[in-house]
């Protein structure tokens, strides 16, 4: 049940400001540290990080430059993904910006369920993850590392959205959000 107008019985339980707030910030930053870590030993275990550089020097600058370019394309890509999600299932125009050193998108005109928002939140993740894997498997051991670093990025870089996902599965099972971008608003009737 996804809403234009909060019902009456409905009240804020919680508000979540992933900027604002210092612990939820230094949980999130953990989060994606140790996400991070562990994709660069894992990654190792397919292809030595030395890969990247064999060869000639040029290709080396090349897989570099691409790396590069591929991480700036995924943010816009993972938030792209987001903004689609709002759109099917809150059928509202999502708003994009930029807060600090976070990219985000959100809206305040719908109240999302939790099914919904969970999809929203992880869809990014999800998808992307499965393709990154795919081709950074699939790849030469030149290429590997170009497409697992993204990989690293966008399971680390999620670290927000598995964040809130476990805040919203913790709370009562009719729970609403209200996403703005950075900050979540859960509303229930307890």
């Amino acid at each position: 049940m996804n809403v234009k107008e909060l019902p009456a019985d409905y009240h804020l339980m919680e508000d979540v400001d992933l900027l604002g707030n210092a612990k939820y910030a230094r949980t999130i930053t953990l989060l994606a540290l140790v996400i991070a870590v562990a994709g660069f030993f894992l990654g190792r275990l397919r292809t030595p990080l030395g890969g990247m550089f064999a060869g000639r020097f040029l290709g080396s600058v090349v897989r570099i430059g691409c790396a590069v370019v591929c991480m700036f394309l995924y943010f816009l890509l993972h938030e792209w993904m987001h903004g689609v999600c709002i759109r099917i299932l809150g059928k509202v125009k999502p708003k994009y910006g930029y807060a600090g050193i976070y990219l985000y998108t959100g809206t305040a005109e719908v109240w999302f369920d939790r099914k919904s928002y969970i999809i929203i939140a992880l869809a990014p993740v999800v998808i992307w993850g499965l393709v990154l894997g795919f081709v950074s498997w699939v790849s030469t051991d030149e290429w590997f590392w170009v497409f697992h670093f993204i990989q690293i990025i966008n399971l680390s870089g999620a670290s927000g959205d598995l964040f809130i996902t476990w805040k919203i599965l913790r709370m009562p099972a009719g729970v609403l959000v209200q996403d703005t971008g950075v900050e979540m608003s859960f509303y229930g009737t307890t």
